[in-house]
């Protein structure tokens, strides 16, 4: 990956900078935006329009179209959601996927980044101050807000009923006086949309640095990258009597593209806790 090398990222929300902040001192490359498609059209944060597909498959469609509009073999994709933990279930919950596509090399490769941290609220508010509260306490202007007439809801046409894109607290309070005055109340939830979005920006910057691990994890074998964990075995021996437990063992590394693999053990013995035996 040495050299500087062009990469089209396809995104109308100023992703290509944060990548770029990554990957251009790491791998020598030029990020350039790929433009021509509203990326809204393949899912947006306001629901206007659903995503069709998994978010895997939306990163992956998004690098194809970064490279057939900008004619460039190399093209970068990402797609965003947030949803409930899938830990237990409480928490908002930001992931993020990027694919790179090298139709020159044959590479797909996908990178990931996950956070509990994120800026995801809604409220419905009946009087300015009830703005004012919402907008101060998730940190407005530098994180965005959506303001509507009713609340948010999937398969809508078109945007006129959504106000985004409000640059400070002043035009925020002209909006909000206005909704207020023709419907008594107003919708509000914040922006989830990349350059509105600071926390959910830091956690795009992960996933690149993940992207990066990964582009420069070579096959000892064939020298493809991405070479990392495939599968991991568990049996770790407990620390106290010895027996398999359910903790991780082995790590198994893999090459996708010949098939090589590297066993990598992850510690000696498991903790006692872990042990069905000692920790019934």
């Amino acid at each position: 990956m040495s050299g500087s090398r062009i990469v089209a990222f396809l995104t109308q929300h100023g992703k290509e900078q944060l990548l770029q902040s990554v990957c251009g001192p790491a791998l020598g490359w030029q990020v350039q935006r790929a433009a021509g498609y509203d990326t809204d059209q393949l899912g947006s944060f306001t629901r206007v329009h659903a995503r069709a597909g998994s978010q895997r498959e939306a990163a992956r469609r998004k690098a194809e179209l970064a490279c057939e509009l900008s004619g460039l073999p190399r093209g970068l994709g990402s797609e965003g959601a947030f949803a409930p933990d899938p830990y237990v279930g409480l928490s908002p919950w930001n992931l993020e996927i990027l694919c790179y596509l090298d139709r020159e090399a044959g590479l797909e490769i996908y990178a990931s980044a996950d956070s509990l941290e994120v800026s995801c609220a809604q409220a419905w508010v009946s009087d300015l101050a009830g703005v004012h509260r919402f907008a101060e306490a998730q940190g407005f202007p530098a994180q965005g807000l959506l303001l509507a007439d009713r609340r948010l809801e999937p398969g809508r046409a078109g945007e006129a009923w959504i106000l985004q894109d409000l640059p400070d607290l002043e035009s925020l309070t002209q909006s909000a006086l206005q909704l207020l005055a023709e419907g008594g109340g107003l919708w509000l939830e914040t922006d989830q949309r990349a350059h509105r979005n600071p926390r959910r920006q830091r956690v795009i910057l992960r996933a690149a640095e993940d992207l990066v691990r990964r582009l420069q994890a070579r096959c000892p074998s064939c020298g493809t990258p991405d070479f990392g964990v495939k599968r991991r075995v568990p049996g770790l021996p407990c620390g106290a009597c010895g027996m398999p437990t359910e903790a991780i063992l082995w790590d198994i590394h893999g090459c996708a593209h010949c098939g090589h693999e590297q066993r990598v053990q992850r510690a000696e013995f498991a903790d006692p806790a872990q042990c069905g035996l000692c920790n019934p």
